[in-house]
């Protein structure tokens, strides 16, 4: 089962707000990315994450093979299309030595543009990929949690 810690001063109505569908899981394991990929994916038709799909993709990051992991759908809409188009991701992230992040959420790409992965994907982002996974992943994150992040990238 995933770490099921919420910082103390956000309630229940906060964090749904502050999610915003999101699905936000530290240290999942299988079953919990599942119940977290059917719980984003819940009422969309079109471009959608499959089981295998994300299990494959979970076993290469386990395994050391893919670190960052990043799966969507799409990655960009054409220029010609009149609304965004709507896709899921997975992005799951080493957060220290203890502590893996996996973020599960619908996102919208603007015609003619690329997704915006929430976590950037090139390790040479040192300061802002630290800082986007803190932006991730706060509310799940005591402070001695980002005070080890904050070394543990500094290392990286």
């Amino acid at each position: 089962m995933a770490r099921d810690y919420i910082r103390p001063e956000i309630s229940e109505r906060l964090y749904q707000e502050l999610a915003d569908g999101r699905q936000l899981l530290i240290n999942p394991r299988k079953a919990d990315l599942l119940l977290a990929l059917d719980a984003v994916q819940h009422s969309a038709r079109k471009r959608r994450l499959t089981e295998p799909t994300v299990l494959r993709g979970w076993r290469r990051f386990q395994s050391g093979e893919r670190d960052p992991l990043a799966l969507a759908t799409q990655t960009r809409a054409p220029a010609h299309y009149q609304w965004p188009v709507e896709c899921t991701i997975l992005q799951a992230v080493t957060l220290t030595p203890r502590l893996t992040g996996a973020l599960l959420e619908r996102a919208a790409i603007q015609p003619g543009e690329s997704l915006e992965w929430p976590i950037p994907l090139e390790a040479e982002a040192g300061r802002a990929r630290r800082n986007a996974m803190v932006t991730a992943f706060w509310m799940h994150l005591s402070d001695e949690d980002i005070r080890q992040l904050d070394r543990y990238t500094a290392a990286a």
